[in-house]
């Protein structure tokens, strides 16, 4: 009955006076914790951006000369499609349309009596 009545004392006593310093405790506590994470998070998003800065400047700076050699090599590469397929293209389609024609003949595929 004592450790009831001290229980019942003890809880009625935390209540009293220390439930609302205990509050503001955990409440003070959770709010810095917020703060230190917000203040980490964007430390680190800084320096990310600091780190990644050169590799964006570089980037930037390949971008446009590879952009324009890119262009040069697609235009070269389509005019030289062009020759090619007037010098040669026309005599590499003949031959491969007659292989193709005698491809049967060449291949022999047995077929499976039923």
């Amino acid at each position: 009955m004592y450790v009831l009545i001290a229980l019942c004392l003890g809880a009625l006593f935390y209540f009293q006076l220390f439930s609302g310093i205990v509050r503001r405790l955990i409440i003070f506590k959770f709010y810095l914790f917020h703060k230190i994470w917000r203040l980490t998070v964007k430390v680190t998003l800084f320096l990310w951006q600091i780190i990644l800065f050169p590799v964006r400047l570089i980037i930037l700076i390949l971008s446009y000369p590879l952009n324009f050699l890119r262009g040069l090599a697609e235009k070269a590469g389509r005019r030289l499609k062009g020759i090619f397929y007037n010098l040669l293209g026309k005599r590499v389609e003949q031959v491969i349309i007659k292989l193709k024609s005698k491809l049967p003949y060449l291949v022999y595929i047995e077929k499976k009596k039923k």
